[in-house]
């Protein structure tokens, strides 16, 4: 098969209080304390997916003329979505959404008047 996928880094600032967020006296620094980016499930294009190959013997043929579905190609799905789940987490998506996060507030705080932006990245719980 072959099929296209996609996982999303994010992060999830709706859990912060007012701890996370410290602003020193002079109203110069920002410090931002913000959860691990996590990775979210897999999200295959069953739309834009191609089974190249099926490798089936007499008895998956047998079974599949008294199934209601005879191609169901859910396993193949399901085995898919792990596959790209797996590429995602030894890839550098997570590290990405960390700087790309760091960028965005940099900008976006130092636009609303801090001249120094610190993120402390701290570990989600599972």
């Amino acid at each position: 098969a072959l099929v296209t996928g996609s996982v999303r880094a994010t992060v999830d600032f709706s859990q912060r209080d007012e701890d996370a967020i410290q602003v020193s006296d002079d109203g110069s620094t920002i410090r931002l304390s913000l959860p691990e980016p996590v990775l979210s499930d897999a999200d295959i294009e069953e739309s834009n997916a191609r089974i190249i190959n099926r490798n089936r013997g007499l008895i998956d043929r047998v079974d599949d003329f008294f199934s209601e579905n005879p191609t169901d190609d859910a396993q193949l799905y399901a085995a898919a979505e792990e596959k790209v789940a797996a590429a995602a987490r030894e890839s550098d998506l997570i590290e990405e959404a960390r700087v790309n996060t760091e960028q965005w507030l940099t900008t976006f705080l130092g636009a609303a008047g801090f001249e120094t932006v610190e993120i402390t990245w701290q570990d989600s719980p599972t």
